[in-house]
């Protein structure tokens, strides 16, 4: 069954797929006393319904936008578990390589529980490839402050991404779920916040990002020309709350299974000045108004934190408390 931008398809299809990830990951570890339920029962008070779903598969790449999902402790099912590495061991991102978000991944899953990845790109042959044997070596890879176990997805993909990017040397990595996770604990700069066993693939920081429709629609009446969503990429996308109310919640349930803990305001990068279908950056919005209303100091009320800053407020990062699926339309709820 071929996953593309019009359906991912996971669920009943991929069952086998699913079950793999559910069986080599498990449920998240019950939390620390100090931590939010992990329970659904606790969350009944409803606050927004989910409207979008969006999977990246290769970091930095374009989205895949689904109906239904499952998450797990490391994020939705496939979420940033490839990432392309440059010669000098950085990982390649839309910050330096604004024309990644024309390179299209699809993913396809085979009778045997196995996900084949394809890549498409402007004036390139389609690429794809095969999960890589079970007993494939790996290697440590970094992104940003934390390493998690990859494997190297082996020549071809290497001339196909250095191909296009125009950058010799290039690497494609895969985190399978045998593969051991980047750790939020590593990134010492949060540890006031994170909390053992959280984990993520390879995203920037955090499993899963939301966004709600109204902090979008905030933004967009502050701007000249609106600016879609995908600006942001984030994996869930609300409505029916007020602007910037996904901050709030220092806990929420999606659906009857998945329970998400919050952990911190995503400061936004020059990356959202990249055009998410034409791979180029189109001026200095929204960074600019941002900046106008969304520092953390004005947000919160509070002195200066070094660790945000320069960088304005878009999105809450959350860690996963209780894996499950989730759906367009389903409910948020908090606790009452």
């Amino acid at each position: 069954m071929d996953i593309s931008p019009q359906a991912l398809g996971v669920g009943s299809g991929i069952a086998a797929s699913t079950l793999l990830w559910w069986l080599l990951r498990g449920k998240v570890e019950e939390a620390n006393p100090d931590m939010p339920p992990s329970f659904p029962a606790a969350y009944l008070t409803p606050v927004a319904k989910v409207s979008k779903l969006c999977v990246y598969p290769v970091k930095s790449c374009h989205r895949i936008e689904v109906d239904s999902t499952d998450v797990f402790k490391r994020g939705l099912l496939y979420d940033r578990c490839w990432v392309i590495i440059d010669k000098t061991g950085s990982f390649c991102n839309q910050r330096k390589q604004p024309t990644m978000a024309k390179i299209q991944p699809e993913l396809t899953f085979l009778e045997d529980g196995q996900v084949q990845l394809s890549l498409n790109a402007p004036d390139m042959s389609k690429l794809t490839l095969p999960q890589p044997p079970e007993d494939a070596q790996t290697t440590l890879v970094k992104v940003w402050a934390i390493s998690g176990e990859g494997v190297d997805m082996g020549e071809e993909a290497s001339q196909w991404v250095s191909q296009f990017l125009g950058l010799d040397g290039c690497r494609l990595y895969y985190m399978a779920p045998r593969h051991r996770a980047r750790v939020l604990k590593q990134d010492h700069q949060w540890d006031d916040i994170t909390r053992h066993g959280e984990e993520t693939s390879f995203s920037d920081w955090s499993p899963v990002l939301m966004a709600s429709e109204a902090s979008l629609e905030l933004l967009n009446s502050k701007l000249d020309t609106a600016l879609p969503m995908e600006r942001f990429r984030p994996n869930v996308v609300v409505s029916g709350c007020l602007p910037h109310a996904e901050d709030s919640w220092e806990a929420v349930r999606v659906g009857d299974e998945v329970i998400l803990r919050g952990l911190k305001a995503c400061g936004r990068c020059r990356m959202t000045r990249v055009h998410p279908e034409q791979g180029c950056v189109t001026g200095e919005e929204p960074i600019s108004t941002l900046k106008k209303y969304r520092l953390h100091e004005t947000v919160y009320n509070c002195p200066k934190d070094s660790r945000f800053g320069s960088y304005p407020l878009f999105g809450y990062n959350f860690s996963v408390l209780k894996s499950g699926s989730i759906n367009v339309g389903d409910t948020l709820y908090i606790q009452s």
